[in-house]
């Protein structure tokens, strides 16, 4: 598991300017609390187990006020492609855990990383955008901090439409530590 505290997001809220933060899997919360802390606003938080999303809610309301951040339960893509519209303009800033456990179903559920991406980038803003995906290695090779993906082969597939589906308007950068995370800035800048 990543932590989003590992990545520069206020040095990318300033230099991209952006205002909104929306992430996929809640867990207890720490992102979404973080965001907060950075001065994101609108916060989303999109979390597919309802008892996790209840859990972190609580946590949550007795750290930041509950109108500076909203938990969705549901669908991962589903749930994005609602919040978009929400956002307008709003240059966001979207993490997304690029896998749900093994308990969550088939296979095309526990990896909704392109359903996801597709909703992202049908924003016509989109191209403003910070994207940082955690897990990167079970989609790509690679000497990770927290070593290979222990489930078998990367699903590179994957991968190659991310980074396609990215590469028209981002910008995409790879890091090792932890799991991997998978950065795409917007296009044109260093």
């Amino acid at each position: 598991m990543g932590q989003l505290r590992r990545l520069p997001i206020a040095r990318w809220r300033s230099r991209f300017g952006l205002e909104a933060f929306v992430e996929t899997g809640t867990w207890r919360g720490d992102g979404l609390l973080y965001a907060v802390q950075q001065g994101f606003r609108p916060c989303f938080s999109i979390e597919a187990h309802p008892g996790l999303a209840l859990a972190a809610e609580q946590r949550l309301a007795r750290k930041a006020p509950h109108g500076l951040w909203e938990i969705v339960i549901g669908d991962s893509a589903q749930a994005l492609a609602e919040i978009a519209p929400r956002l307008g303009v709003l240059r966001t800033l979207w993490w997304l855990d690029a896998h749900l456990p093994e308990d969550y179903g088939a296979e095309a559920t526990r990896i909704p990383l392109l359903a996801e991406l597709r909703a992202i980038l049908a924003r016509p803003s989109a191209g403003r955008d910070v994207i940082a995906i955690d897990d990167l290695r079970l989609f790509r090779g690679g000497s990770y901090g927290s070593g290979a993906w222990p489930g078998g082969k990367p699903f590179t597939a994957v991968y190659a439409e991310a980074a396609a589906l990215l590469g028209a308007r981002h910008r995409i950068r790879v890091r090792l530590e932890d799991e991997g995370y998978l950065i795409a800035l917007p296009a044109g800048t260093r």
